[in-house]
């Protein structure tokens, strides 16, 4: 289940210059050493007793001395500052800027030099694949993980996510597009989307990747849970604080308690029949790893079942539904009008370490009064959510220009960007854990009163190792296909399970 870290070394002969990456790594906590890992980010730990532990904040927890110490929910569901021996840790997940081991530019004159490229595994079931890094003069920043549950071909599709890190060098913009994990990245298309427009004003894109201008958002009046808890100061602000299911809310044995829901209340202006939802958010790890966990249930035949899904076979229509009905990937956004609870949009899921900021229109032209309430209802521990806000200003017309890829070269230096170029079924394939690809845009000049702001657009998709091994669970199965929710009920039993 944890994946090691891995290494991959390339020799070739250019003159370079170095520059560091994050890493996020699984380790043993006899391979951490306090005084050189005290500068590394927690994300997560694993206690000797199997508890798992997941730290918030931007900034997650630190080492100091002999004890990791950061910000967790406790038993009771509470952020608290919690400080946690080592020697009472098993495991830690853990994200650091690595200097020592870096990736390498290539600047242009042949010399008998070599480079070294390091990328580390994760240990996720189901990773989003590829790991998109931007450069910003110094380092690679990992900005996205595209394609989320996108694990055959038929699942196939376009995303498009704001870059907040990549910085114009040298008159370009630089990408690289890896593969960290045990399986296949496919990649049909990767541009630049560049949106230039006054300071102060905010870019983000639709999931069908037209861009909107958030110029006076509106946070919730009220936002509470199903319990009545408030939840307003964690959907409020930007801050990698997100409201995620509290364990001691979930009661598998009661069917009510396997979906979360979420009322909020805005102001609404007079005459509004129209709103921009601007939403962050994503799965959780829990999330991430359905497909991996649905596959099991085939035991011998997983890989059989798994090729019917990649060959587009009826297997691959019996998924979709899976995870359409569950809300896996995708989650209903409801709007009280004058005739009850309606369906207005449908957010897209992000993958566990890049949650990502998308804007969703809202019909309002039934509802009353001059307030809004919006609910959602996520299956309990699939989905962690950041910021939720309602901007009722018109879009401002912007120019945008697409980029497409100067160059992009792969691993073993072979040109790769007649690949890229554009969306034809002809892929950039990743096919070994360690691949990757180097991809520079040529940076439009820019007004010097103007900001700017950078869309990335991805097409593709990835492939999944699936080992296939034990008996086949034939009832459960059975139970999947026969009982609308069972999935969902079992799958949040594995859950608790998981968490004792």
């Amino acid at each position: 289940m944890l994946k090691k870290i891995i290494l991959l070394i390339v020799l070739v002969t250019f003159i370079t210059f170095n520059y560091s990456c994050y890493s996020t790594k699984m380790l043993d906590i006899n391979k951490i050493n306090p005084k050189r890992n005290r500068k590394a980010i927690i994300i997560g730990i694993v206690t000797e007793s199997g508890r798992w532990i997941e730290f918030e904040g931007s900034d997650s927890a630190k080492i100091i001395d002999n004890f990791i110490i950061g910000e967790a929910k406790d038993e009771s569901g509470e952020l608290k500052i919690v400080r946690i021996p080592l020697k009472e840790i098993k495991k830690v997940w853990m994200r650091k800027l690595d200097k020592t081991k870096t990736f390498t530019r290539i600047i242009g004159v042949p010399a008998s030099l070599g480079f070294i490229v390091v990328m580390f595994g994760f240990l996720v079931s189901d990773p989003f694949c590829p790991f998109i890094y931007s450069f910003n003069g110094t380092d690679f920043i990992m900005e996205g993980e595209p394609f989320a549950g996108a694990v055959s071909k038929g699942l196939k599709r376009c995303e498009w996510s704001v870059l907040k890190h990549i910085k114009e060098v040298n008159g370009n913009f630089i990408l690289m597009i890896t593969n960290e994990v045990d399986d296949i990245d496919y990649i049909d298309d990767i541009k630049l989307i560049i949106v230039d427009h006054k300071p102060g004003e905010i870019v983000i894109p639709d999931s069908e990747g037209n861009v909107h201008t958030i110029n006076n958002p509106v946070l919730p009046s009220t936002a509470y849970d199903k319990q009545g808890n408030d939840i307003t100061h964690l959907v409020s602000e930007i801050d990698d604080k997100f409201w995620t299911t509290k364990e001691k809310n979930i009661n598998v044995f009661d069917s009510r308690t396997l979906r979360d829901e979420l009322i909020l209340e805005f102001p609404k202006p007079e005459n509004s029949n129209r709103v921009k939802l601007v939403f962050r958010g994503g799965n959780t790890f829990w999330g991430a790893g359905t497909i991996s966990r649905y596959l099991k249930f085939f035991g011998e035949n997983a890989r059989m079942v798994y090729q019917d899904i990649k060959k587009s076979g009826k297997e691959l229509g019996k998924l979709k539904d899976l995870l359409e009905k569950n809300n896996i990937f995708s989650l209903d956004v409801k709007v009280l009008t004058e005739n009850g609870w309606k369906e207005r949009s449908l957010i897209s899921g992000a993958p566990p370490l890049a949650p990502d900021y998308r804007v969703y229109l809202l019909d309002l032209h039934d509802v009353p009064g001059d307030s809004v309430k919006i609910k959602i209802s996520p299956p309990a521990a699939f989905w962690k959510i950041d910021y939720l806000a309602l901007d009722y200003s018109e879009n401002i017309v912007l120019e945008t220009k697409e980029l497409k890829p100067l160059s992009s070269k792969d691993h073993s230096g072979k040109d790769v960007m007649k690949k890229l170029e554009k969306e034809d079924g002809v892929y950039l394939e990743l096919r070994k854990k360690g691949s990757w690809a180097k991809t520079i845009f040529k940076a439009p000049p820019l007004i010097s009163t103007f900001e700017r702001t950078i869309v990335l657009k991805t097409s593709g998709y990835y492939e999944i190792e699936i080992k296939g091994s034990g008996k086949i669970k034939r009832n459960l199965i059975e139970m999947i296909y026969s009982r609308p929710g069972f999935f969902l009920k079992h799958s949040i039993l594995e859950y608790v399970s998981s968490l004792k």
